[in-house]
């Protein structure tokens, strides 16, 4: 298992970095940055997924966030 997630990371970290090279090439730096973090993101839940590790959801924050906001309205 550890071959694989050695594996991921390192194919995902390449292309990553063959990818923002070229978006800052073209001068894109602003997609350079997105893209990054959006695959940032992707390996490290990936990496979590291929180790067989509950990824806790992703409604719990985001409910707790909206409780919240409906609770101030409803006070008014």
């Amino acid at each position: 298992m550890m071959l694989k997630v050695t594996g991921y990371a390192v194919l995902l970290a390449v292309w990553g970095i063959i990818r923002i090279r070229l978006m800052i090439r073209r001068r894109e730096p602003a997609a350079a940055i997105v893209y990054g973090g959006i695959l940032l993101i992707c390996l490290v839940v990936g990496t979590l997924i291929i180790a067989k590790v509950k990824v806790p959801s992703f409604n719990a924050p985001v409910d707790f966030v909206f409780q919240e906001v409906g609770k101030q309205l409803l006070r008014k």
